[in-house]
């Protein structure tokens, strides 16, 4: 299985000699919501499912909204029945849950990369180092917190099949918090509570409305990607842009000045439309190759800063509602002169919302690009 992905030699490792009950295997699952659902809660939904606990060892978050189960190799096929069963509800994105043989943990990034697109190679080096460490730290948690001889084996063949190293545990206290210590609020009672929700405005959508809010790109019109990224660890917040069909490279970049998610949202609008100012002619009006310039984001206070309250604060003196100073006026006034600037030379320019981790190509690109520039 290339969910997992091992070789048949690690999957041999895994099994040789189990005295547990025989190989375990790890699953892939896009759209399953566990990241906040307590393990006690989780179980419940599980035989709720019908599925056997003995044959799942665990469940983790190995992504956006992609879940990680260790499962024994010989209930694989069974396993995979029953989570086929939630998202039996029809066309709706929300039910759109699947396992995904293709994910590759060491490297899940380069998916989202378009065929024939160059990303940087710093920018993609960087990822690529960032995904190897948080598959390091997972696995070896996953192997250190094994009460099954067959897990573990399965841990270290996996582990050296991609070149990798087993962590020493954290020390006590210093470790993830545990699932079972989480707040039990709002925990799944049922195998529909763990199926992927998105936000209210686009829960009910079928993936054909889906597609008709992203724009299509066009002689006339280019489409832009921006997004922006904050690791909390690091501290660090970065931008990230793809010109589906402006001619221009992706930008992978670490944001400058103060670093926080909002901001790197603004400033990769922002620096999107600086990018496509300097390399436009001017004069996109009647007869010019590209008339309109698409700048698409899932930050809906981007989104709204730029088409709602725009006015509303400049003509209130940049103070809002309650008199106190508009967050992050200095990064929203530069967006809006960026704006100006490009409309100065014949272009429409639309700041258009798109729902996040929607698997909207341009978007996911983005998403990995502004990770890329937070590293850097």
């Amino acid at each position: 299985m290339r969910g997992a992905p091992r070789t048949d030699a690690a999957a041999a490792a895994a099994a040789g000699g189990d005295d547990d009950g025989g190989a375990w295997t790890f699953v892939y699952v896009r759209n399953i919501d566990i990241a906040r659902v307590p393990a006690p809660a989780l179980d419940r939904a599980w035989r709720g499912m019908g599925v056997d606990p003995e044959q799942v060892a665990g469940a983790g978050v190995a992504g956006a909204w992609v879940a990680e189960f260790v499962v024994r190799a010989g209930y694989r096929a069974r396993f995979v029945e029953l989570l086929a069963s939630i998202g039996a509800g029809g066309d709706r994105v929300a039910a759109a849950v699947a396992v995904d043989a293709g994910y590759s943990p060491a490297a899940p990034h380069r998916r989202a990369i378009p065929d024939g697109c160059a990303v940087p190679q710093r920018a993609l080096a960087a990822l690529d180092e960032y995904a190897r460490g948080s598959l390091a730290r997972r696995w070896s948690a996953i192997y250190h917190g094994a009460e099954r001889p067959g897990v573990r084996r399965l841990v270290r063949a996996s582990l050296a099949e991609h070149g990798l190293a087993l962590l020493p545990p954290d020390p006590p206290g210093c470790g993830t918090r545990s699932p079972e210590r989480r707040s039990a609020q709002g925990a799944a009672q049922q195998a529909s509570d763990l199926v992927r929700q998105w936000a209210p405005n686009h829960a009910v959508l079928s993936r054909q409305h889906l597609a008709e809010l992203v724009p299509e790109a066009s002689a006339a019109r280019l489409v832009v990607y921006a997004d922006g990224a904050f690791l909390p660890e690091r501290g660090a917040a970065g931008i990230g842009v793809y010109f589906e069909n402006a001619g221009i490279p992706p930008m992978a970049e670490r944001l400058r000045g103060h670093q926080s998610a909002a901001r790197a949202e603004i400033c990769a609008v922002h620096m999107a439309l600086d990018r496509l100012a300097a390399a436009l002619p001017a004069g996109g009006g009647p007869g010019a190759p590209a008339r309109e310039v698409w700048v698409c984001t899932d930050s809906q206070y981007v989104v709204d800063g730029a088409n709602i309250y725009k006015e509303t604060w400049q003509l209130a003196n940049w103070l809002n509602s309650k008199g106190r100073h508009v967050a992050n006026r200095t990064a929203f006034q530069g967006l809006f002169s960026a704006i100006q600037r490009l409309s100065a030379r014949g272009y429409n320019v639309f700041i258009h919302h798109l729902p996040a981790h929607a698997e909207i190509p341009g978007n996911e690109f983005a998403d990995v690009l502004a990770k890329a520039g937070a590293l850097l």
